[in-house]
């Protein structure tokens, strides 16, 4: 959970001693090993940009990039590229005025790869 504005307490049902108060620019994670919530700062904006139509990428694996593209696009993306895998990106894409082949395309720039449509389904390929 990341927190824009205002605070939220939350804790364990099983201990409530267990908590954390989460504010602005935070963000809450809670770890089944240690049974304890993990406070963090992070950019809220990386969060919420989504709501502006926009992807914005801070160093992010294609893993990562890949499932934001699938909600925005309402596709499944199989990668069977490991290249692009490793490949971190960088940058602001707007969702709204971008279309998804020309999202790829200009993904190919830095690993080339080849990829096909079919329905709502993008296959990656090495070539």
């Amino acid at each position: 959970m990341c927190l824009v504005e205002g605070s939220v307490q939350v804790y364990n049902l099983n201990n409530s001693n267990n908590n954390a108060l989460i504010t602005p620019n935070h963000k809450a994670t809670w770890n089944p090993a240690s049974k304890v919530f993990n406070l963090k700062q992070v950019n809220t904006h990386l969060y919420t940009a989504w709501i502006h139509g926009e992807i914005i990428l801070d160093s992010a694996h294609f893993s990562s990039f890949s499932k934001k593209l699938e909600r925005a696009f309402n596709v499944k993306i199989i990668n069977n590229n490991s290249l692009l895998e490793a490949q971190e990106f960088s940058g602001t894409i707007n969702f709204k005025t971008s279309s998804l082949p020309d999202i790829l395309d200009l993904l190919k720039f830095d690993t080339y790869f080849d990829y096909s449509i079919e329905d709502n389904q993008i296959i990656i390929s090495n070539n």
